[in-house]
């Protein structure tokens, strides 16, 4: 039987009992369909603009617990949770139902509690999460005793549970340790069983921002780690994120990322971070790093910039094609930039446009790297033969090159060098727009990536 043959109330009826999706798909399966669902398309579009966006940014002078009463909407009627597509949370949201404190620390015994009849249906939603996670005993083990002390943590984790369509999740990382954090873990690997993903939050998230809480120190390179393996995720934006990876979890058991795009705005890892990072983005191909000063970074360590070419080259060497490396240019002294050795470029196949500072593509040291390739006219270099005067920079470029921004200044014996780079050379075949140092300062800059749009008011 065909949908036209159906009388009209069994067809209003299956429209109804459809998600919103859903129902304007079967509204256009036919003229006779659509006039008859038009008035109920009409109402699942009035409660899109009503409910897309949870932000949880407060009034002026107002602390609102914007998330418990979402929440409460969604248990009373969890269809309206199938239309929020965008979830916020700047630094300033309430993180207490004790509208005095921001961190646990601050709580005293008369800050308040959700009702006691709130409490028992989140006890009833979270028996229904632990299901969907495979009756994991450890995961809300910790969850009642935050609830009562009015932390938005465990409502949050409870909330993305009746958001199926989310899109877009952007985050300051104030107060989501002790639950969010350990939860977005086990959603992760979670994802790498069979049986548990379908059950999953964030099965069409695709963009994810976070943002540091304070103007010092860094949010945790695991927030990058976990929600990169969540396998709708295709764009990662962070500020101030850095430091070293997780000694505490198992990261080389979570599943491979589907990213396409990472930024990391104001950020300081620890190289050995990003390596982890990368060797799980097989997929990526725009990345660009913003290296912050130390204040970032809670250990000192050197930024390794060699190191970092050779983990992208490494990982994603097959299927990068953007990248830029911003900040570099303002370390001028080994001490910043670590032990930097020359790094050829040669195995990026895919590479088209490079924004990278003078310093890192022509070292601090005088070591000219011996290219691995036949020069045009048959010969190659030896390393006996190779000298400053007679280097081809080009030689260590990436063939498939089209944009370079060289940023930062050049030592004034580097002009002949440079001076070479606008000739046409075998080596670089399509390089067709070349911006010298000082004179691409705002080209391919890290301000006009449109992904950083999703941090505003973040942080």
């Amino acid at each position: 039987m065909v949908i036209p043959s159906l009388p009209l109330e069994i067809t209003l009826l299956i429209a109804d009992f459809l998600d919103p999706y859903t129902c304007f798909d079967f509204s256009i399966i036919c003229k006779s369909c659509w006039s008859l669902c038009a008035p109920l398309v009409a109402k699942h579009k009035q409660l899109f603009a009503e409910n897309s966006i949870i932000d949880t940014t407060p009034a002026w002078g107002t602390l609102q617990p914007i998330l418990w009463e979402k929440l409460n909407q969604y248990l009373d009627c969890p269809y309206d949770g199938f239309y929020v597509r965008d979830i916020t949370l700047p630094s300033n949201r309430s993180t207490y139902l004790d509208v005095n404190a921001a961190h646990d620390f601050q709580l005293s015994r008369e800050s308040p509690a959700p009702p006691q009849d709130d409490i028992k249906r989140y006890h009833l939603a979270m028996q229904m999460i632990e299901e969907r996670h495979g009756q994991n005993d450890n995961l809300t083990s910790n969850w009642d005793s935050w609830i009562r002390k009015g932390s938005s943590e465990p409502i949050l984790s409870l909330l993305i549970h009746y958001t199926p369509n989310l899109k877009i999740f952007r985050f300051t990382d104030l107060e989501l340790k002790e639950v969010f954090l350990p939860l977005l873990y086990c959603i992760a690997m979670g994802y790498g069983n069979p049986r548990l993903a379908p059950n999953l939050p964030f099965q069409h998230l695709t963009t994810v921002a976070v943002a540091h809480w304070d103007t010092e120190s860094s949010c945790a390179s695991d927030w990058c780690q976990y929600f990169c393996s969540i396998p709708s995720v295709r764009s990662f934006v962070a500020r101030a994120m850095g430091g070293s990876s997780s000694r505490h979890r198992d990261l080389d058991g979570l599943p491979s990322s589907n990213v396409r795009e990472l930024v990391f705005q104001n950020s300081r890892f620890d190289a050995s971070a990003i390596e982890q990072i990368l060797k799980k983005t097989p997929l990526l191909e725009r990345f660009t790093y913003d290296v912050g000063d130390a204040s970032v970074a809670e250990e000192v360590f050197s930024v390794e910039p060699d190191r970092v070419l050779r983990a992208l080259q490494n990982h994603v060497g097959h299927s990068l094609q953007h990248a830029v490396f911003a900040s570099w240019a303002d370390w001028d002294n080994e001490e910043e930039l670590g032990d930097v050795g020359q790094v050829s470029l040669r195995d990026f196949k895919e590479l088209k446009t490079l924004r990278c500072d003078w310093h890192i593509l022509r070292p601090i040291r005088d070591e000219i790297a011996s290219s691995p390739e036949t020069l045009p006219d048959g010969d190659f270099y030896t390393e006996e033969q190779e000298t400053l005067e007679d280097f081809d920079f080009r030689s260590i470029l990436p063939a498939s090159l089209e944009v370079l921004v060289i940023s930062g200044s050049a030592h004034l014996d580097d002009t002949e060098l440079l001076s070479e780079l606008p000739k046409r050379s075998a080596f670089t075949p399509l390089l067709n727009k070349i911006y010298l140092p000082d004179e691409g300062t705002d080209i391919l800059d890290i301000t006009g990536n449109p992904l950083l749009q999703y941090l505003q008011g973040q942080g």
